[in-house]
């Protein structure tokens, strides 16, 4: 069976799935879904789980987590007036964002935008908070991350445009995206603002708001921004990651791609690359692994894997 890692996927080389375990999986997520005491943030009664409980990586890597808090605003317009909305109320992506004294109101992210607003009111709605860059993250590229939101983001980080996207197609919102803000951040403190459009909910479409964790992870000048792991059953993996060198030169090297158990962390298959060079941009690298004595993953024994490719003592990429 093969299997594609995605950022918010898992790696584990899997036995053959049944009906009855797939019964099995729902059972033990139903019963997961309530934790005895599991903490969490609430504002306007929506609450929103603390990322040491949703994030698998907390404490592993050097991530700002911008869950939480946030102000924000709505202007009523259509779709057709969103972008002429945007730039009626451009100061609301200054620092301080305009009427920063007043006509912003708290809200939890993630979050959809039908909880606070209900679900006809439609249009341009503004996001924003405050964030601190802590000193672990200087001299690192900062990539920041939304694993869910829509639609049609305008993303501004100190006054400044980070990236604005465009909905792919219709009925399906901007989704998961990241981006390089390093040039836009700054020791201390900080602050993001997107703008998104806000759909009245239906049937076909999707809602709208920051509706899944988003982050920023401080990444090594060179980075894999993202990494695919197919299983070849019975024992190898098969890798494909984008490798983005931000140095603006040619570098050489040798990377090693160490598989590990999740679990415990011990080792379970390295992989040498020698001689490995990546050019300024994004570079595509593309290896298998083969795993001695593999443990395959079931219901009864959910075991996983992890893969980080390592170019001396930097940590380019790290996946589950």
């Amino acid at each position: 069976m093969n299997m594609i890692i995605s950022p918010r996927t898992n790696f584990g080389l899997a036995a053959k799935i049944t009906l009855g375990t797939f019964a099995a999986i729902a059972g033990a997520l139903c019963q997961a879904a309530e934790p005895a005491g599991m903490k969490f943030m609430a504002t306007n009664h929506v609450p929103v789980f603390l990322p040491e409980y949703t994030d698998v990586f907390y404490g592993k890597k050097t991530r700002i987590y911008l869950d939480g808090e946030w102000q924000a605003r709505l202007f009523r317009c259509g779709q057709r007036d969103y972008n002429a909305a945007l730039a009626e109320h451009a100061a609301c992506f200054q620092d301080p964002p305009a009427g920063a004294d007043g006509g912003w109101e708290p809200i939890q992210v993630p979050c959809f935008l039908d909880a606070p607003y209900g679900s006809d009111n439609i249009g341009a709605a503004f996001l924003t908070r405050e964030f601190t860059m802590p000193a672990e993250a200087a001299g690192k590229r900062l990539i920041l991350h939304f694993t869910g939101i829509g639609w049609s983001p305008a993303v501004y980080v100190n006054g400044r445009k980070a990236a604005e996207y465009e909905s792919l197609m219709p009925g399906w919102p901007t989704e998961y995206f990241q981006t390089d803000i390093t040039d836009m951040a700054r020791p201390g403190a900080n602050r993001i603002t997107v703008a998104l459009f806000k759909f009245r909910k239906t049937l076909r479409l999707f809602s709208s708001g920051i509706y899944a964790p988003v982050y920023i992870d401080a990444a090594e000048p060179v980075y894999a921004s993202e990494i695919r792991i197919i299983p070849r059953l019975p024992d190898a993996i098969r890798v494909r990651a984008a490798v983005v060198n931000t140095t603006g030169r040619a570098l050489s090297g040798n990377l090693r791609a160490v598989v590990t158990h999740w679990r415990g962390g011990g080792p379970a298959a390295t992989l040498a690359l020698d001689d490995a060079t990546w050019q300024p941009g994004t570079n595509a690298v593309e290896f298998e692994v083969r795993i001695p004595t593999p443990v395959l993953w079931d219901v009864e024994n959910p075991h996983l894997y992890s893969l980080q490719l390592l170019a001396g003592d930097m940590t380019v990429g790290w996946e589950r």
